[in-house]
């Protein structure tokens, strides 16, 4: 069975989010410090995603789990586009 990786779409989640806050909100005010809390957010995000994914090859319920994070992910990254 194909391994789950949802890391690379996480970070393109949050570059693209990021993004969309940088250009639709810039001009609000305490909008980069919102920004650095969700680069950090992200980060952390990352590293738990990084270890699930290693352990997914012996553990079905993460392998599951990763599997529904991505159909998450992709969502979210296609109500972004529109």
């Amino acid at each position: 069975m194909a391994d789950v990786l949802v890391s690379p779409i996480v970070e393109l989640l949050g570059s693209n989010l990021t993004s969309l806050i940088r250009n639709e909100f810039g001009l609000l005010h305490g909008v980069n410090k919102d920004l650095v809390k969700l680069s950090s957010t992200l980060d952390a995000v990352r590293s738990v995603l990084d270890d699930a994914e290693t352990k997914q090859i012996k553990d079905k319920s993460i392998r599951d789990w990763l599997r529904k994070l991505k159909d998450a992910a992709y969502e979210a990254e296609d109500i972004m586009d529109d």
